[in-house]
């Protein structure tokens, strides 16, 4: 009986862990698209709550950029991008379900 209780408590533990985990406001996404219509790119990104971090590289360089801002309730972001810790632009725009839209702006 004590064997019984000990796996249920475990088992409850695990649910519990795993709703709690499923509740987070944390989302990864990976995107492929092109800048200004004309230069692939990869983007990996985790939207937590109002922030947004991640990376994106132009497909033919492969050089990483680190990306780093802000998003509202209602989809604005303002991302300010980075290389080698110097900023180099920022991207503004609207995500609407899944996709991003906006423009860049160079940081000089």
């Amino acid at each position: 009986m004590k064997n019984l209780l000990f796996i249920t408590l475990i088992l409850l533990q695990i649910t519990l862990s795993a709703q709690n985990y499923l509740n987070q406001d944390i989302q990864y996404a990976h995107y492929k698209g092109f800048i200004d219509n004309k230069y692939p790119i990869t983007l990996d990104i985790k939207f937590d709550k109002d922030k947004i971090m991640g990376f994106y590289s132009y497909d033919k360089v492969g050089t990483i950029i680190s990306l780093n801002g802000k998003i509202t309730d209602n989809g604005e972001f303002e991302i300010t991008e980075s290389y080698n810790d110097n900023k180099t632009g920022v991207f503004k725009g609207i995500k609407n379900n899944n996709e991003l839209s906006g423009t860049w702006t160079n940081a000089s």
